[in-house]
């Protein structure tokens, strides 16, 4: 469950009938939500087990709260209303965006570090990327044909430290970097 915001059954005043709506959490700094100069920044996918950057995703989670919550009640409340983010009408959309500009700044910094397809990740990691591709032991073959071909030894060993460097994420304390230029349909 996140614990940003909560699914409330209310009554509707004007209708005497229920309506299940979100209710967001202003008491405790959230885990799940990441705020950042007043805007959304980031939600905490847990079935993907990564952080997401893109502001649909959290109306796909409340909304899908919303549905659950409707779902449980369908033998007991007749017809509920349900007040959905991605209902405009509800105005639900409008009360999250002005949730997110009340909250003070509450965010990490995402993907300092490169992860791929087989590395397992924690919400503490702070990632929103994952390569599609796992980082292990195979044939290099094609590589050792191509880099050997367009670079002597000596520029190899500096493009392969240099790789080396992003990959274990020393990178971010060399003030060095590498750009690979020529002219256009070279490579």
């Amino acid at each position: 469950m996140y614990d940003f915001f909560k699914i409330v059954i209310g009554t509707k005043q004007s209708k005497n009938s229920l309506i299940i709506y979100p209710e967001f959490n202003t008491s405790t700094k959230s885990k799940d939500l990441m705020i950042r100069g007043g805007d959304f920044y980031a939600i905490w996918l847990e079935d993907k087990e990564i952080w997401s950057t893109d502001i649909q995703d959290v109306a796909k989670i409340i909304d899908k709260c919303i549905y659950e919550k409707a779902e449980e009640l369908k033998d007991s409340v007749r017809d509920p209303e349900l007040s959905l983010l991605n209902n405009f009408s509800s105005k639900k959309w409008t009360e999250f965006r002005n949730y997110c500009k009340s909250l003070p700044d509450n965010y990490h910094d995402l993907n300092k570090s490169i992860i791929f397809s087989n590395t397992n990740v924690k919400k503490t990691d702070y990632v929103s990327k994952r390569l599609d591709y796992p980082l292990e032991k195979s044939s290099i073959d094609a590589y050792e044909e191509i880099i050997s071909t367009l670079y002597s030894k000596e520029e190899r060993k500096k493009i392969e430290w240099s790789i080396g460097a992003v990959i274990s994420g020393d990178s971010k304390n060399i003030q060095k970097f590498m750009v690979f230029y020529g002219a256009p349909g070279t490579g």
